[in-house]
């Protein structure tokens, strides 16, 4: 898996269009940051990209449209299955057949077995989002979406989600949203940013530039 790609995306609610004829492209072994105000389509890329909404355009994978099995994407509002504990909510979610000795293997570092063995509909936010986390970790998707994950992560599960990002940086595309800008600094290569009802390309091999997302979010956006 090379690239993911829009060529003439087109997204509308009823009449207000979110995206118009937008081009751009996501490449392997890059960590790449979409960057735009709260209502701006972030969210709504996301869920055209895995099938989710209806567009009009084009998103392929590698020139092939129809390889959405090799995608994941992490949601802010995390949808599990109450009902089941988080031993049963990977194995259900999951695509591989796995032990709970080996989900606890990966698990661990995130979550007890205790909290495991719970049901999810206990589960505190910032608790869900440490189980998508280890979904992530147990699928290893090629392209990895991940909309606002850091919402609810305590400074340790941060701090271990960076690591867990840059190790597998060099075998996926990663694509992340979000407003914790002080989280992705160090951490994206590509910055893109939704504006005028597009995904533009701002700037490649970020992390090489003396830049800051603070100062660049408050520049392109503080006047809209």
């Amino acid at each position: 898996m090379e690239k993911l790609e829009l060529k003439g995306f087109y997204k509308a609610y009823n009449r207000s269009c979110i995206f118009d004829n937008t081009d751009c492209c996501f490449k392997n072994g890059r960590i790449s940051l979409i960057m735009g105000i709260n209502g701006s389509g972030k969210t709504t890329f996301a869920k055209c990209v895995c099938g989710l909404e209806n567009y009009k355009g084009n998103i392929t994978f590698k020139g092939d449209d129809n390889s959405r099995e090799k995608l994941l994407a992490i949601w802010d509002d995390t949808p599990f299955y109450g009902n089941l504990n988080g031993f049963d909510n990977l194995k259900v979610l999951c695509d591989k057949k796995l032990s709970k000795s080996e989900i606890f293997e990966t698990a661990k570092k995130y979550m007890t077995r205790d909290l495991l063995n719970e049901k999810v509909r206990r589960y505190s936010y910032g608790q869900k989002k440490k189980l998508s986390i280890v979904l992530a970790e147990l699928i290893d998707p090629q392209i990895l979406i991940m909309d606002e994950i850091t919402n609810g992560l305590d400074r340790k599960s941060l701090k271990l989600l960076k690591k867990y990002l840059i190790k597998k940086r060099p075998d996926r595309i990663t694509i992340l949203t979000g407003h914790s800008l002080g989280f992705y600094n160090d951490l994206i290569d590509d910055l893109y940013l939704i504006k005028d009802n597009k995904i533009q390309m701002k700037y490649t091999d970020y992390n090489s530039l003396e830049n800051n997302l603070e100062e660049i979010y408050d520049s392109e956006f503080d006047e809209e």
